[in-house]
Formats: structure tokens, sequence, C-alpha cells
């Protein structure tokens, strides 16, 4: 079916039925790129097939025992780590290419097969007791080492993941649907310490030019983190005036996020100061909230809503 802008271009003479029927041609054969979806489905591969190792090992353990699975995950994970590690070219402080597309989602699946091993070991024999920070930190390092040898920014992400986890800051999925998520005051200010300390370091690397494509990885799960606890410490302590500092270091972030193009910083930032500066002016504003919460509300969406959609002018981001 023609497009109606083909028409209107030809009413309005901006263009003759030759060029029209040459764009139409342009258009239907266009070449569509796969890259995406079988990103997609390979990485979807990976976590099934984990996912399906774990509920077999839990439904047979009695018939394969648990020093025999033991050995077969990690014999499994260093065999598909020290694979990709021959195929792979020799490490640089700078992007790496792997040897073709399934390489990434083999170290990767090497990765995820190592943390099953460990947790494994862990739940059966409990070698660390109540240090649970010991085996997530040998975690979080091996996730590191893994990253930064096959230059992998999911496998980054992970590490930065499971390394947030040693300090106690998780979230488990069925606790955040029935509303059971209550940490303390002190677990929200060691996160955002830990926010601010993974966004100095990612900084840090890209300065000594180590890695400079994983800063943004970095600055995302850095900043997410320090400006979702320090907004959860403005509310869980009932300290509106914290929105005093959350402003500023939001306006730092975002410049931040301007500096490395980064969308994703740049949407929590919106959201976050957004949040904040909602909390402390319903705060002051106290008994008239009714009065000025319906202007507020239409004015301050439709703020957001035009930061959002405008990301790439305030990112300076080229067209």
């Amino acid at each position: 079916m023609r497009h109606p802008i083909y028409d209107w271009l030809t009413n309005q003479n901006l263009a003759s039925e030759v060029d029209v029927l040459a764009m139409e041609k342009a258009r239907n054969e266009r070449p569509f790129s796969l890259f995406r979806e079988v990103n997609f489905l390979l990485y979807a591969g990976v976590l099934i097939l984990g996912s399906g190792l774990g509920i077999l090992i839990y439904k047979n353990i009695d018939t394969i025992g648990h020093l025999a699975l033991i050995a077969l995950l990690l014999l499994a994970a260093l065999g598909c780590l020290v694979y990709s590690h021959l195929k792979y070219p020799a490490f640089t402080t700078g992007k790496l290419t792997p040897p073709n597309l399934f390489y990434p989602y083999l170290v990767l699946l090497g990765v995820t097969l190592f943390l099953l091993w460990e947790g494994y070991i862990e739940y059966q024999y409990s070698l660390f007791d109540n240090y649970y920070n010991i085996p997530t930190l040998l975690a979080a390092s091996v996730c590191f080492l893994v990253a930064y040898r096959f230059d992998h920014e999911g496998i980054l992400s992970i590490a930065l993941a499971t390394l947030v986890a040693t300090i106690g800051l998780t979230i488990l999925p069925q606790k955040w649907f029935l509303g059971n998520v209550d940490y303390s005051e002190h677990l929200f200010f060691m996160g955002s310490v830990m926010g601010f300390l993974i966004l100095v370091v990612g900084y840090l690397l890209a300065k000594r030019k180590l890695k400079v494509h994983f800063e943004p990885t970095y600055a995302n799960v850095g900043g997410f983190l320090m400006l979702a606890c320090l907004l959860g410490l403005q509310f869980r302590a009932s300290a509106p005036w914290l929105a005093l500092l959350i402003l500023p270091v939001c306006f730092g972030l975002f410049l931040y996020a301007r500096q490395i193009k980064s969308i994703g910083v740049y949407i929590v930032v919106i959201l976050v100061a957004y949040c904040s500066f909602t909390g402390f002016f319903f705060e002051i504003l106290n008994s008239d909230f009714w009065i000025f919460g319906t202007y507020y509300g239409m004015a301050s969406i439709a703020a957001v809503g035009f930061l959002l959609l405008k990301y790439k002018h305030f990112l300076r981001i080229a067209e």
C-alpha cells in the first residue's frame, strides 16, 4: 500500500512521480538487520540453558550425586572459558573484537556455569557459613577478570551487580512485588557511597585509557545506585532537605552523561530529580497540597516528558 506522504509530495510539487517510485523502491528493498534479534535469541538461550541446568540439578540430585555435579559444572565452566581464551586475540586495553558472533555468548555461558557452581557449593556445604559476602566478592572478582579479558560489557554489569550485593543491597522480585522491600538508612547510605565509588573508578580507568568503552557501564550502574539510594534515604529518613544534596548531584551527573553520551544516566537523573524535588516541594506546601497539586502535576509531567523526548538535544547527540 502506497504511503500518503508520497501523494502529498507529488501534490505539493516537491517530488515527481519518478522520484516517488525511486523512493518507494528504495524503501521496499532496504535490507533489514537481524543483529538485535539474533543477539536477543542468543542471550535468551544462555539464560534458558542456565535455568534448565539448575532445574535439572534440583530434580536429579539424588541420582547424580553432589560431587559429580560439582565436578561437571566446574569442568563445563572452565571448558567454555579456556576454549574462548585460546580462540580470542591477546588482551588489549582498547576494544577487543571476538573471533565471531557466538564467542561472547560462550563466555557468558562459562560465567553462568561458574556462578551456578559456586552457588551450589555454598548452598550444599555452607563453606563460609554466615560470611555470605566472601563468595559474593569471589564471584565479582572472577566476573571482573573475565569481563576485561574478553572485553564483555554484559559480564561487567554482572560483576558490578555482584559487587553491590556484597554489602547486602539486593532486591528479590517477589519481595518487590509484595512490597516487602525494607532497607535501613545505613544500607541506603552504604549504597550511595558504593555507587559514587563505582562512578569514580570508571572515570579514572577511562582516563588511563583502560577499556574506555566500559565507562558508560560504570556510569549507568554507579549513577543509578547512588541516586536510587540517596532518593531512598530521603524518603526512608523523612528528610526532604536531602533534595538540596540530590539536585546538585543530579546536575553533576547530567553534565557527566552529556560528556559520555549516556542515555541511561540521563533518564535516571531526570526521574530521580523529579521525585526528589516533588517530595521536597510538597513537604514545604504541606497543607496547601491540594491547591497546587493538580497544577504542579500537569506542569511537571509535561516538563519531564519534554526533557525525555529531547534527550538528543540535551545530550548533544547528533541527529
